[in-house]
């Protein structure tokens, strides 16, 4: 592995420089790291996953980490391409606008905006909105003023400079990304109203220990958060977490709501906050341990029931989370062949074991048998999708099973 490729934390978000090893995954190539050619694909490299937690705020996080120029060098992901996700962000558009009362004196921020799914979702004429993306996926934003740019202090300066302060800041599904969490934290301070409202969306490890959703550790995502961090780390940058909801993302999220301390225009429920912290005080490693080692088990015996039937196996799914699961569960050199409805992903290799991707169409003339579903949090939807051009002997098997 070359040292230029990951780099050593050495210090938490909260300024803390004391961990504890607390759990980790086989080293496995970075997840979402597809390619077109076998002999690439089979030529990436493994990097650790060790989740380490801070004796200080209890932030959990990978230690070391690889940089953010490796893991998104050939960054391919789009919101609108997520399932399910725009019509999210369409409802939590219309939560948003009307809960805070927003109108076009207001200023909208959106941290990693991606290809603008969320931005478009609201009215232009009755909102202001901008954006922070910088990933090429905003390359296509129309008519929305964007920034193709990281995120820092000194770019929230320019922002505010062209713009003027934001009433409300966004950013769903990446603080998690965020390297430099501080840093970014000041940021969002610097860019706030005084009576300003950040709001973000992110995994709550707690709901995804729970879940057995082990796709969502991995090499991407730097921390882990618990309110119990969350709150300490706020509190470090003068800011407030002052509620929070569980929301089904991602195999279990959290949508957290924060403000600049002293500040009292709108109301919150903090009383709730007490419910996360009595349950993250459950956590336990050891007991996802046992649950994965059980279903590695009963994941093979379906395998090896396949190779007694002189069949291949597939595996319906070709995401980020695929890579984590094949890798997870010990399974890389057992599957034949890859399924996935996302066009951009046929005829491509999966990183490290380089298997082969199918559409549904060249999956279906294989008349297969035997189907892991690694895609399991939409088995269901998979099935109804799927089933009448599969035989009535086929079988499909997810990687887990929805709670």
């Amino acid at each position: 592995m070359k040292l230029d490729d990951i780099i050593e934390v050495n210090k938490c978000a909260c300024g803390n420089n004391e961990f504890s090893p607390l759990y980790s995954l086989p080293n496995m190539p970075l997840c979402d790291a597809y390619t077109s050619k076998y002999e690439e694909s089979k030529g990436i490299k493994n990097y650790p996953i060790d989740l380490f937690i801070c004796s200080n705020c209890e932030l959990i996080q990978i230690r070391p980490v690889v940089k953010p120029e490796v893991l998104y060098e050939n960054y391919i992901y789009t919101s609108s391409s997520s399932f399910g996700l725009p019509e999210h962000f369409k409802i939590l558009s219309q939560y948003i606008v009307k809960r805070f009362e927003l109108s076009s004196d207001d200023l909208l921020i959106d941290l990693g905006c991606n290809d603008g799914t969320f931005l478009k979702a609201f009215d232009s004429k009755n909102l202001n909105v901008a954006g922070v993306e910088p990933s090429p996926a905003c390359s296509n934003i129309k008519d929305i003023q964007i920034y193709n740019d990281y995120f820092s202090k000194n770019l929230s300066s320019t922002i505010q400079a062209e713009l003027g302060k934001a009433t409300i800041v966004t950013a769903f599904n990446m603080m998690a990304n965020i390297l430099d969490l501080s840093a970014f934290i000041d940021g969002v301070y610097n860019l706030l109203s005084d009576e300003g409202v950040f709001i973000f969306e992110t995994g709550y490890i707690v709901e995804q220990v729970n879940s057995m959703t082990i796709e969502m550790i991995n090499h991407e995502h730097y921390y882990y958060f618990t309110v119990i961090s969350l709150e300490k780390i706020l509190d470090k940058h003068d800011m407030e977490l002052m509620e929070v909801e569980s929301i089904d993302n991602k195999g279990g999220s959290i949508r957290c709501f924060a403000t600049k301390k002293g500040s009292n225009k709108f109301k919150f429920n903090k009383d709730g906050l007490g419910d996360f912290r009595n349950k993250e005080l459950q956590l336990d490693f050891n007991v996802f341990d046992q649950k994965l080692q059980k279903r590695k088990s009963e994941i093979k015996n379906f395998i090896l029931k396949a190779r007694k039937d002189g069949e291949k196996v597939y595996g319906f799914g070709a995401s980020a989370g695929t890579t984590i699961l094949l890798y997870s569960l010990d399974i890389v050199d057992e599957i034949d062949f890859l399924v996935d409805d996302n066009q951009v992903r046929h005829g491509m290799f999966a990183p490290g074991s380089a298997i082969n991707i199918l559409s549904s169409d060249e999956y279906y003339k294989k008349d297969p048998k035997y189907t892991i579903i690694f895609a399991w949090r939409f088995t269901e939807i998979i099935m109804k999708k799927h089933k009448n051009n599969l035989s009535d002997k086929h079988e499909l098997f997810p990687c887990f099973d929805l709670i």
